[in-house]
């Protein structure tokens, strides 16, 4: 499979339907091996991903090996947070933070320059800290 020129394809699709691409990736799953396209935007229901799984199918088929399967979906409600700027996104969202120091669910209250500003509860208080992007191990959006 030219995974390149296929997420050029849906890139282009996506784009044109107002979504953009969150994650492209080949996994193996129960033995079957499938393409994974995770797609981010506004208003993502079970029908606009069937709708979008169709037209994406139909657009990469020529490109898509038999013995794969197709697989759309979101990123959900707990999404990872992998760059600055999609944290900047989600300010004002309760999100889990974990690195060597922490390990805590806390609303992000702004994002600066490399730095998380995140209010949580240490000992009964809150508490705004601040935590280097690079210093993460794991930041998510929490419910």
């Amino acid at each position: 499979m030219e995974i390149k020129k296929v997420r050029a394809i849906i890139e282009k699709l996506l784009t044109n339907e107002k979504y953009s691409l969150y994650d492209l990736k080949k996994k193996r799953q129960f033995g079957y091996a499938i393409l994974e396209v995770v797609v981010d935007g506004e208003n993502l229901t079970v029908a606009v991903l069937t709708k979008l799984n169709e037209l994406i199918l139909n657009a990469i088929d020529d490109y898509l090996p038999d013995n794969y399967y197709l697989e759309v979906s979101s990123p959900g409600a707990e999404r990872a947070l992998r760059t600055l700027a999609e944290a900047e996104k989600y300010v004002g969202s309760k999100i889990k933070i974990v690195s060597d120091r922490y390990n805590d669910v806390g609303v992000l209250e702004k994002v600066e320059k490399n730095l998380l500003f995140v209010k949580i509860n240490i000992k009964g208080r809150y508490q705004t800290i601040e935590v280097p992007f690079e210093e993460l191990n794991k930041v998510n959006l929490a419910v």
